[in-house]
């Protein structure tokens, strides 16, 4: 047997199980001989329940936002796409992903990485003081203070958890047929020494397992509808169907002597004790697929969501849930998007961010000094530093100077700059706003701006974004129903929502809203698509964005601007509607189309394509572009300007760039 750099080979009999019954079925096993020698120590554990008897399903009865926490973001870079991160036996942390490296990361945010030189990795703490990875039919002993890999034991499967059990065996779910990969589906032991056994098969590939608080072992799969396990030490694995196929998915050992799980089918967290009694809770409809489940020192259950990251659905959020049920939210910094959670050597909770290849960890602000109700308030803070916390209702909150902390909490909350002195600088995702103070700004959604110059970044999740007096920058990333207002004064407004109004003075507004009124003076209006991006890179499918859109130039010399869309249009300023062909696959037959509605426009700036622009009976300024172009005054009295290609220009009363 080689260790040292090589691989300990183990093989393991896997024998036939019945198929469980429709509440529960017990499957005795006998693991296979190994290769490796071991001395496995079972502990008393309880028998695992005959059943599990349901109780009522319940809302979440009492609902609130965090009002004292901080977010400290650390990169644990070149590892990639970061999904398990554990607390070692060392009083550090460790995570892994993707890629062949792990992370050490202590609590100060320092990370050091190591090569496993196999890819896709799970980890654990190991009861012989080491950390141990598990990937496809490979496991690893690493040591701690070198990273350096002192053994490696190599079986047939892919882990996809893994655990530290009560008799010091690290337990593990193996579900090669997930991936396509050769193996039985199982649950697994593998012990300090390297012995490995298998229990199983079980009836869908488990996913998560943990120690129980009975002493023994529970798994998850979320396959089939889902199912929950138990196995005892000695091998005896016993399965459920949990009520309403919920398709359990995380899994903890919780602080109140119960199991709690995730059900990701059925948006609920449940609770299971050893006894078997069954209780789920009810998320609110916004928290869409909770997924890992973590027991923090606090004696609080801390969870993770999948979500569909739509605007409606929060994902990017920590859900925090008393044993009793009362749901505190931790709305995060944009782009983290939490997945897996741990409680760290220093008992604060940690998390992995695969999309920005980095852990965070929950700190804590200073108490509020200012609180609202349930109901929707406005809060004002005063010239110094404020914590103010929104709690439930759409809130307004005015922190006046200092650098505040102001809450929004539950609700559609609104962060007001409009007693600012000075600009203001406004970023809802990174939850920061300069200019009046430094202030922070978590669980906020909606801004108002102040009188100057303003720059405001809003989310998916915003509602609005108004500039106020000034000449402003406004960008809603959104494509929900974000309105967008600019106020008095040159802005700019870029982005997607539900409506984009520019007021008084000449604004720019290039975005793909469904309404966009350029309002008093004289404006530029611009749609942005697939075929014609937004400076800032929002580029989405023509077809959502375009379709149901209608733009309207207001009081004032208004233009229309589609130098930036990819094919020819036709511009009817008289009827009010603008169309293109995406797709003409033989001629005068349109395949893919896009439509939308204009008025009140008087200049109209063509594409670099052949376009048809139509005037009214009022005096336009028609611009060509490139392309071979057909311009059309019609009544009043108009500049026509084919620009470069050949050119067809009538009923123009000043005429340029055109051929006939």
């Amino acid at each position: 047997m080689r260790t040292q750099g090589g691989f300990a080979s183990a093989t393991a009999r896997d024998t036939s199980t019945t198929r469980r019954g429709l509440r529960a079925a017990t499957i005795t096993l006998a693991a296979a001989a190994m290769l490796l020698p071991m001395t496995v120590v079972v502990e008393a554990a309880a028998p695992c329940p005959a059943g599990l008897t349901p109780e009522t399903s319940r809302p979440i009865p009492v609902r609130t936002s965090a009002t004292n926490f901080s977010v400290r973001v650390h990169s644990v870079s070149p590892v990639t796409s970061p999904w398990d991160i554990v607390t070692g036996p060392d009083g550090n942390l460790w995570v892994s992903g993707s890629s062949s490296r792990i992370a050490r990361v202590t609590t100060s945010g320092t990370a050091t990485t190591f090569d496993m030189r196999v890819r896709e990795l799970v980890l654990s703490p190991g009861s012989d003081g080491n950390i141990w990875y598990g990937a496809a039919n490979q496991f690893g002993r690493v040591k701690p203070a070198t990273g350096k890999v002192t053994a490696r034991f190599g079986f047939v499967g892919n882990p996809n958890d893994m655990t530290l059990g009560p008799d010091g065996n690290i337990w593990y779910a193996n579900n090669p047929s997930e991936f396509g990969l050769p193996g039985t589906d199982a649950v697994g032991r593998i012990s300090p020494t390297g012995q490995i056994d298998h229990f199983g098969p079980v009836s869908y590939a488990p996913f998560f397992v943990s120690p129980g608080p009975d002493g023994n072992i529970w798994f998850t799969s979320k396959n089939g509808g889902g199912i929950l396990g138990c196995v005892t030490p000695f091998g005896e694995i016993t399965e459920y169907d949990p009520p309403g196929f919920g398709a359990p998915e995380g899994i903890t050992k919780g602080p109140d002597g119960a199991i709690w799980i995730t059900e990701r089918g059925a948006d609920r967290i449940a609770r299971v004790t050893p006894a078997g009694s069954y209780r789920a809770y009810a998320l609110p409809q916004e928290f869409e697929e909770p997924i890992a489940i973590e027991a923090g020192a606090d004696g609080n259950l801390y969870f993770t969501l999948f979500g569909c990251f739509c605007p409606e659905i929060l994902t990017n959020v920590v859900g925090r849930l008393t044993p009793d049920g009362i749901l505190t939210e931790f709305m995060l910094p944009d782009q983290l998007n939490p997945l897996a959670v741990v409680a760290g050597p220093d008992e604060k909770m940690w998390f992995t961010a695969p999309a920005t290849a980095s852990v965070f960890v929950l700190e804590d602000f200073e108490p509020c000094t200012i609180t609202g109700t349930d109901r929707d308030d406005l809060l004002i803070g005063t010239p110094g530093r404020d914590v103010i916390c929104g709690r439930a209702g759409d809130d307004v909150i005015d922190g006046l100077g200092g650098d505040d902390v102001l809450i929004g909490g539950i609700g559609s909350d609104t962060v007001d700059y409009s007693s600012s002195p000075s600009a203001v600088t406004v970023d809802i995702g990174s939850q920061t706003a300069a200019g009046n103070g430094n202030d922070q700004i978590p669980s906020m959604e909606n801004v108002i701006g102040s009188a100057f110059g303003d720059s405001i970044v809003g989310t998916a999740r915003s509602r609005s974004l108004s500039g106020g007096a000034g000449d402003d920058q406004i960008l809603s990333p959104g494509f929900g129903s974000t309105a967008v207002y600019g106020g008095a004064g040159n802005d700019t407004l870029e982005g997607g929502g539900s409506l984009f109004s520019g007021g008084d003075g000449n604004d720019i507004l290039f975005g793909s809203p469904q309404f966009m009124d350029g309002g008093n003076g004289d404006d530029i209006l611009k749609i942005f698509s697939e075929i014609g991006c937004a400076p800032s890179g929002g580029c989405r499918a023509a077809e959502q964005l375009i379709g149901e859109a209608m733009i309207t130039g207001g009081p004032g010399h208004d233009a229309y601007d589609a130098s930036n869309i990819g094919v020819g249009l036709s511009v009817d300023l008289a009827t009010g509607e603008v169309f293109a062909c995406l797709s003409e696959p033989e001629p005068g037959f349109c395949e893919m189309a896009i439509s939308f509605g204009i008025g009140e426009i008087e200049v109209v700036i063509g594409t670099a394509f052949d376009d048809v622009i139509t005037g009214d009976d009022l005096n336009n300024h028609l611009l060509g572009e490139a392309g071979d172009d057909t311009l059309d005054g019609r009544g009043g009295v108009d500049t026509l300007d084919g620009g470069l290609g050949t050119d067809q220009c009538t009923n123009g009363e000043t005429v340029s760039g055109c051929e006939t």
